[in-house]
């Protein structure tokens, strides 16, 4: 008789012995990226994310680029669009490892620190809080 009776809440979708989990805080925020992958940025780089549901902004060493993000099964961006100023020496090379970086993210995850994109495991991109 137990037993029929978890079956039915389990079925109803009524909670019997374990409340559900909250969901964890999303990762919309103002940010900036101080690693991508193995390459330190530092503020004056002015790499920058601005994630708001769904809808991404920022600053990629040298050119501003926009777009979207998702968080189903991780996180992944969509396709990003950006202006095209030409970046030549330290901008233009974190330029496009910023657009290599971006194109691998699989996952991501919130830290002491800040905001971790990662392949897989493994952050290719932290940011911190922008001030």
């Amino acid at each position: 008789m137990w037993r029929a009776a978890l079956l039915a809440m389990a079925l109803s979708g009524t909670p019997a012995l374990a409340e559900e989990a909250p969901l964890p805080p999303g990762p919309d925020g103002r940010w900036q990226v101080t690693l991508l992958d193995d390459t330190a940025i530092e503020p004056a780089d002015g790499v920058t994310l601005d994630l708001q549901g769904g809808r991404i902004t920022g600053r990629s060493g040298c050119n501003r680029f926009f777009g979207s993000y998702t968080l189903t099964l991780g996180f992944a961006f969509g396709d990003l669009g950006m202006t095209r100023m030409a970046c030549p020496g330290r901008p233009g090379e974190i330029e496009a490892r910023f657009l290599t970086v971006t194109a691998k993210v699989n996952d991501w995850r919130l830290t002491a620190e800040g905001l971790e994109l990662l392949l897989d495991e493994r952050a290719i991109l932290r940011a911190i809080p922008a001030p």
